[in-house]
Order: structure tokens, then C-alpha cells, then sequence
């Protein structure tokens, strides 16, 4: 499905969800703008800040689920990027594969006009360039069916080894089938152990 065409469908609530996103702003604006500072502007984009805010959002606009998940999508895309630790690759590379992250470059762009982590902001601008020019989002190199030939059963931790292979896929820790194999076996190991 093409990103734009539940867009272009429900004009009325494309124009809804971008009035919420841009009193989303005026709201993250104002409280950038307020005398006391703010202990972490990573809080505005956190898990108990987005949701709440999402659901308010959700009520008053009256938008459909997708168009909520948008919003969530877009506002908390910001949390892992803005951290104290800078993203490593997996993690940029992700968030690039994101349908939001498009919204949430945007949203930090702001942010750093209005002098937010302009350093952090421009860092990772100048990384998602380079990573674009990449296939920063490459088809798994193994899934849940080669786990469980490999013997693993079925559990959570399938998604925690599916998840480290495939950012060491991402990270260029591992390149082959064979690889990836092998690190999902020795994730498993350690697991049990």
C-alpha cells in the first residue's frame, strides 16, 4: 500500500491530523519557551508522555486508529534518537525504515530551531544522509521458521534472538545466512545458560 493514499482518501482527517501535530508543537514549543527549564525535552517524547497525549488527541480530532498510531509513531520515534547515549547504526537504521520518520525528522528539526540539542540534531541529520544512501533496511537474513529448524521452540525469545541477529545484520556483524545462524544459536546458548 502506498504511504500517501490514506492520505489522500480522507482529506478532512489529513488536515485534523496535521493541526494535531501542529498544536503537538506549539505545545512542545510553549514548554521549551516557559521560564523554568525543563529538566529533559526527552520527556515530552517518551511512552507516558506520547500516549496520553495521543489518546487526548485521538478524542478531541476524532481520528481514526492509524491516524493515532501516526502520531504515536511520529512522537516517540524522537525518544531512543534523543537519548544520553547516541544511536548506534541499528537503531538509525530503523528508525529510517519507520513510515514515520519522515514526521519525526521534521518534528527535531524544529526542535533545533528553537535551539534543542542542535549539535545531537544535526548529528544524526548528517548520519540518516549517509544511511539513506544505503539499503538501510535489508531483508532478515533468518526468521522465526529457520529458528525453529534450527531445533529452538517457539517463545519469547524468538523476538529478543530475532532481534540482535538482525541488528547485527545491520551493523554489518554479520553478512551471510550462515552467520546469522550461528549467532542465533550462540543467543540461544547464552540464554539457557
Amino acid at each position: 500500500m502506498n504511504f500517501s493514499a490514506p492520505f489522500i482518501r480522507r482529506p478532512i482527517a489529513t488536515t485534523l491530523l496535521t493541526i494535531g501535530l501542529a498544536l503537538a508543537g506549539a505545545v512542545v514549543c510553549y514548554r521549551l519557551k516557559l521560564d523554568t527549564p525543563l529538566p529533559d525535552v526527552g520527556t515530552l517524547f517518551s511512552a507516558s508522555a506520547v500516549n496520553p497525549a495521543v489518546r487526548a488527541m485521538r478524542q478531541a480530532l476524532r481520528i481514526s486508529n492509524e491516524e493515532s498510531e501516526q502520531m504515536r509513531g511520529t512522537l516517540a520515534g524522537i525518544d531512543p534518537l534523543l537519548a544520553d547515549n547516541f544511536p548506534p547504526v541499528a537503531r538509525l537504521k530503523r528508525f529510517l525504515a519507520e513510515p514515520t520518520s519522515t514526521l519525526s525528522r521534521q518534528l527535531m528539526q524544529a526542535l533545533a530551531k528553537l535551539g534543542h540539542q542542535v549539535e545531537r540534531i544535526a548529528e544524526l541529520e548528517g548520519q540518516f544522509e549517509k544511511l539513506e544512501q544505503t539499503n538501510f533496511a535489508p531483508d532478515p537474513l533468518i526468521d522465526g521458521d529457520i529458528l525453529t529448524d534450527l531445533g529452538m521452540k517457539p517463545g519469547p525469545i524468538f523476538k529478543r534472538i530475532l532481534n540482535e541477529v538482525y541488528d547485527a545484520q545491520l551493523e554489518g556483524r554479520v553478512a551471510t545466512r550462515e552467520e546469522a545462524v550461528r549467532l542465533a544459536t550462540e543467543l540461544e546458548r547464552d540464554a539457557g545458560a
